[in-house]
């Protein structure tokens, strides 16, 4: 009995000391872990880049303003040149070249953030890039056409804007100078109607959703840019 005792103690006092050794070596593994791993810092907010020319253009109201930063995509191996014309702008009739380069791969196989489509206007004597612009969709058309009666074009551009939207756009271009005139969404149709004194009104039929209800808004030339005039309740025909 007395040999039965004494093993049992033994065996107490080893399972002591096992328990104290296990618990000193978990104990040096957190110390060693909290001196050798360093928190996380925090997330950086990265400054966007400052390319040394940007092309300048102008607000819907005429105020300058300065673009995004844009790549040069006219040199990008995924996109290729689908439209490019040229015409004469201002009283010593200087040649501007408006240009349209559009992805040639699809779109999965691009690299992020590449826009579908990139807008280059350069004005032709001092090969000087005057307005430039990413376009998430692709081009319909690009022509020009003198709409307010000075014997200078515009330049209209329609960019598809998916399934059931297209994106009207009509700059005045000079030969240092781009303007935004007019920049509208529409799903139904954009229309130019000629007015009696020769000026070229647009109208807009769109609507919120692609059921309607539908609204076709006029816009006349007031001063150097398209203004809404009136908008008046759109019934498409009957099928």
């Amino acid at each position: 009995m007395a040999m039965n005792l004494s093993t049992l103690n033994r065996n107490i006092i080893l399972t002591v000391i096992g328990v104290a050794i296990l618990g000193l070596s978990v104990l040096g593994i957190y110390v060693f872990m909290r001196r050798s791993v360093k928190p996380l810092e925090p997330a950086r907010r990265l400054a966007p880049p400052t390319p040394e020319n940007r092309a300048v253009q102008s607000n819907l109201d005429g105020s300058p303003a300065t673009q995004s930063p844009i790549a040069n995509l006219a040199d990008s191996p995924y996109h290729k040149k689908v439209r490019s014309i040229y015409w004469l702008v201002n009283e010593e009739k200087a040649a501007v070249q408006a240009e349209v380069y559009s992805l040639k791969v699809p779109l999965q196989n691009a690299p992020a953030k590449l826009p579908i489509s990139y807008l280059k206007i350069t004005s032709v004597p001092s090969n000087k890039a005057i307005y430039e612009e990413n376009v998430e969709d692709r081009l319909v058309t690009m022509y020009t056409r003198d709409l307010d009666n000075d014997d200078e074009e515009e330049l209209i551009i329609v960019w598809n804007g998916g399934a059931v939207s297209e994106n009207l756009q009509i700059l005045s271009v000079k030969e240092e100078k781009v303007t935004v005139i007019l920049a509208e969404n529409y799903r139904v149709k954009a229309e130019f109607v000629t007015t009696s004194d020769n000026m070229v009104d647009v109208l807009v039929t769109t609507g919120e959703h692609g059921s309607g209800p539908f609204h076709t808004t006029r816009y006349s030339w007031k001063g150097a840019r398209y203004q809404p005039v009136s908008r008046d309740r759109y019934q498409p025909p009957r099928q």
